[in-house]
């Protein structure tokens, strides 16, 4: 693009801009747009909830289960505001407390304390679910969410304690690696009004992470709208109308960009 003249066009979707974790990369530094929608004060309180049983000291690969659920814990916490709320839960046979509920001022400490998560146990994943609920109903905050993560099967009465915390306002997603997860995590996602995983490829875990975390603060727009012309430009020449769309990644248009079409709530469209 520099150097030869050629163009660059960057295409929004459930992987693109900040729902796919392009924060502060090469790719944020020559957009038009900055990843995140600037200037709204839509603060998370996130809860992680990580089986460390002893079955997820098995390979993938050439990484543990456990090393690529804690990649995503470190890139989840990386992607987060100072004034955001993180906490994090490992559970085996019981909750094991990795990091209370609280903002995220000390990043690299919070991170040391991820990385010290050791593989070992049996799997109980209802009892790291009611904890993580006793932490986000004391939070006064807009956005809270719970992303649970777990390859074994779990007893409990799952599905009226997913529904309690959606009414709660405190929704939940639940990624499987590994067969015997699968039925109990799509209930527990489906009545806690978030999103089931199934990952055959679990170096996809960070991503997914990333992506959960920033869908709950709204950076990915999910409902039908009709964009709307900012300024006259070449690019719409020869276009009468432009369609509506079914929703879209929020950004932040930098200074110095041309903003040609934006949404009903003045994010960015095409830049």
């Amino acid at each position: 693009v520099e150097e030869m003249g050629g163009g660059l066009l960057i295409l929004g979707g459930p992987e693109g801009f900040g729902a796919g974790g392009y924060f502060d990369t090469p790719i944020e530094r020559i957009s038009p747009v900055w990843m995140d929608p600037r200037g709204r004060e839509e603060r998370l309180a996130l809860v992680a909830l990580v089986d460390k049983s002893g079955s997820m000291a098995n390979f993938v690969g050439t990484e543990s289960k456990i090393e690529l659920a804690k990649a995503a814990l470190e890139a989840a916490i990386n992607s987060l505001r100072e004034d955001d709320l993180f906490g994090c839960i490992a559970f085996d046979s019981k909750p094991r407390v990795i990091h209370k509920l609280g903002p995220i001022r000390r990043r690299e400490a919070i991170i040391r304390k991820v990385r010290s998560i050791k593989a070992g146990g049996g799997t109980n994943l209802y009892a790291a679910l009611q904890l993580a609920r006793d932490w986000l109903e004391k939070a006064d905050i807009p956005f809270k969410h719970v992303i649970a993560v777990t390859d074994g099967r779990s007893e409990g009465d799952f599905g009226p304690l997913a529904e309690r915390m959606a009414s709660e306002g405190i929704t939940i997603s639940t990624l499987a690696v590994g067969d015997e997860a699968r039925g109990i995590l799509m209930e527990i996602a489906r009545k806690g009004r978030g999103r089931y995983y199934d990952l055959d490829d679990l170096s996809q875990l960070p991503a997914v992470f990333v992506r959960e975390s920033h869908s709950v603060k709204r950076l990915v727009v999910e409902r039908e709208f009709v964009p709307r012309a900012v300024r006259r430009h070449p690019v719409l020449e020869g276009i009468g109308a432009v369609p509506p769309l079914k929703g879209y990644v929020a950004t932040s248009e930098k200074e110095g960009a041309e903003v040609v079409l934006a949404s009903d709530l003045g994010d960015p469209i095409l830049a």
